[in-house]
């Protein structure tokens, strides 16, 4: 009996670990700089439920000692505020994560000294503000590992940055008893470019390949970004162009079912499609999909509708159980001209909400 009872408990316990994630989740980035698009955190739209805070940034310079200041507006002069409305968010069940890394602060560990001090200041920052979990999102020199493959690393450098996220995670479950929320978000060079064995050879291809399949089972979300990319391969050889249905269908599908990575890197075995977000910019920049291609794709991946486009999917009737939409940014969503138009076509295809849009409201009474 009593045997029986702490395997309920531990099913229970795993059970509230898993679903501490929203699911659907719709995740936006949150940009910490005043900008002309600048949002409160009390101004966000409430559907997003995934709140990527960017960017914790570097301390005195050095790329593995990490602070995070809240930047802008009044969060400047009255951090107390940031928290607070932070936790208001929290208190309503949205998930606040940190991210670290993007383009601006990239972060490279050189030696266990290195290593040690990333765990600690990451540590500090997720314990002062109570974030809820860790968003990585390494580009640029943040992967020019040298020599690595999928399963055994090789350069040493990629081996203590797995170690340093998983000590990380380990550090936060012994001081808040939960688990903390872990999520990607690479550029398609790093992951589907795996598959390109010109692009691994001479440009880091892959390079997210080995985080990925190492911490597969603490990932809770990965939001390839579908954006500010060149052509990229499908699992069937053909490259597609971004901005189109091929595109995101081709490159979500490969990241759910795996594949074959090119020159010597091992095979990759891909994220259940409970973990996997798509991730596209809100209404400009390169990369942007129009809202009724992307709707017509999106429906085809979740196997509410019918194929938009050239690829078709390898697993018949798609994806229903596909973990949500991620977009860069809230921020930018907000200014579009048609404002929170990204979070509408998430409401529409996840919650099955319908949109209905007013030509002429003024004519209305």
């Amino acid at each position: 009996m009593k045997k029986s009872l702490l395997f309920y408990l531990f099913i229970l316990c795993a059970f509230c670990t898993s679903a501490q994630f929203p699911q659907p989740a719709m995740v936006g980035y949150w940009e910490n700089w005043t900008a002309g698009n600048f949002v409160y955190f009390s101004e966000i739209d409430p559907r997003y439920n995934v709140i990527m805070v960017s960017f914790a940034s570097h301390k005195d310079g050095k790329d593995y000692d990490l602070d995070f200041i809240p930047e802008p507006g009044k969060y400047w002069q009255d951090s107390t505020l940031f928290k607070q409305e932070m936790t208001e968010l929290q208190n309503q069940g949205k998930k606040i994560l940190l991210s670290i890394g993007g383009a601006t602060y990239p972060i490279m560990l050189d030696s266990l000294e290195e290593k040690q001090v990333f765990i600690s200041s990451v540590g500090e920052i997720l314990d002062q503000w109570n974030f809820d979990g860790l968003d990585v999102d390494l580009e640029g020199s943040s992967l020019n590992f040298e020599n690595f493959t999928i399963d055994s690393f090789g350069d040493p450098r990629l081996t203590l940055m797995v170690e340093a996220l998983q000590e990380i995670m380990a550090n936060y479950r012994t001081t808040h008893g939960k688990k903390l929320l872990l999520t990607m978000a690479p550029e398609t060079h790093y992951v589907q470019g795996g598959m390109s064995e010109h692009m691994v050879i001479n440009n880091h291809a892959g390079a997210y390949l080995p985080m990925i399949e190492a911490l597969k089972d603490s990932i809770d979300m990965l939001n390839v970004q579908l954006y500010n990319s060149g052509d990229m391969p499908g699992v069937n050889g053909v490259y597609y162009s971004q901005s189109t249905p091929d595109f995101i269908l081709a490159l979500t599908e490969a990241v759910i079912q795996g594949f074959p990575a090119a020159a010597g890197l091992g095979e990759f075995s891909g994220l259940p499609a409970s973990k996997v977000g798509v991730g596209l910019p809100s209404c400009e920049g390169w990369g942007f999909t129009e809202p009724k291609v992307l709707e017509a794709t999106m429906n085809y991946l979740l196997g509410k509708g019918p194929q938009p486009g050239a690829y078709s999917l390898v697993q018949e009737g798609g994806y229903p159980e596909l973990k949500g939409m991620m977009t860069w940014s809230i921020n930018t969503d907000k200014s579009c001209e048609n404002s929170y138009a990204f979070v509408d076509l998430y409401d529409q295809l996840f919650n099955e909400v319908p949109q209905i849009k007013i030509s002429t409201p003024d004519t209305i009474i």
